[in-house]
């Protein structure tokens, strides 16, 4: 799971316990409305919103392994939403030159075949699916976007 959603999750949960003291139990002469905006809009809206991301980035790295493609061993954790079914964002610790010839191995895919490679992009297919594996390197990491075209 992506460490700074989870750190989001924590904050918007001790704003919902601090809104709901100072809005319902202690509430102040002054914004006690704001504390109370400040409890709903974390109950109701953002520490749902961040658990169904988290929950999504839990079980992202099976789906992708279930359509038959290795997911690459330096993956650190999946970034944002895109988790599947027909994208997938990963931040990873390796270079795109190791990522690349990780998927050039024989036994990195079940059933599909390189069919097309640059520098940073790979396009693989199997029967009438076709996806493209594409890397970017940033600072210190790569992020790896796996996305199906078909």
């Amino acid at each position: 799971m992506q460490p700074q959603l989870v750190v989001l999750l924590i904050i918007c949960i001790v704003l919902a316990v601090q809104g709901y003291y100072f809005g319902f139990i202690r509430p102040p002469k002054v914004l006690a409305w704001l504390q109370r905006a400040t409890f709903i809009l974390m109950i109701f809206l953002m520490i749902p919103l961040v658990s169904f991301t988290l929950w999504k980035q839990a079980g992202a790295i099976e789906r992708l392994a279930s359509i038959g493609v290795k997911p690459h061993p330096g993956i650190l954790h999946p970034i944002g939403l895109a988790t599947g079914p027909s994208t997938w964002v990963y931040k990873n610790k390796s270079k795109p030159e190791d990522i690349k010839s990780f998927y050039h191995a024989e036994n990195s895919f079940e059933g599909w075949e390189i069919i097309s490679s640059s520098d940073n992009m790979l396009i693989v297919s199997s029967g009438n699916r076709k996806m493209a594996i594409s890397m970017s390197r940033e600072a210190d990491s790569t992020t790896i976007i796996y996305h199906m075209l078909l």
